[in-house]
C-alpha cells in the first residue's frame, strides 16, 4: 500500500534535529561517493499498519525528516496492525 512520506505517523515524541543534520551530511558524503541507494537500503523506515490503516514509524524516527527534505520514499511495512481497535494498537 503506497503512502507519502509525509503521511507517517511518528510512535517516538521527539527527534533530535541535530542528528538528522548529523545524517543529511552523512548522506551528502555517501551520495558523492555514488552509494547512495546502498545506504537507503540499509535504512529503510520500518512502519506498521495501524488504525485507519495509517503507517506509523517504529524506528528510524530521524530518517523521515530527512527523507522529506531529499523528497524520498524508502520505507516498508513490517506488519499488518490495522485490524486492531486503536486501544490494542497502542499497547502492542
Amino acid at each position: 500500500m503506497p503512502a507519502a512520506i509525509t503521511s507517517l505517523r511518528p510512535t517516538q515524541i521527539t527527534v533530535g534535529m541535530r542528528e538528522v543534520k548529523t545524517k543529511r551530511k552523512r548522506w551528502r558524503e555517501t551520495d558523492r561517493k555514488e552509494k547512495g541507494g546502498e545506504f537507503l537500503g540499509k535504512h529503510m523506515i520500518p512502519v506498521v499498519l495501524g488504525p485507519k490503516e495509517n503507517h506509523y514509524i517504529i524506528d528510524h524516527h530521524w530518517l523521515a525528516p530527512f527523507m522529506m527534505k531529499a523528497s524520498k520514499r524508502h520505507f516498508t511495512v513490517i506488519a499488518d496492525l490495522s485490524k486492531l481497535d486503536p486501544d490494542a494498537f497502542w499497547l502492542c
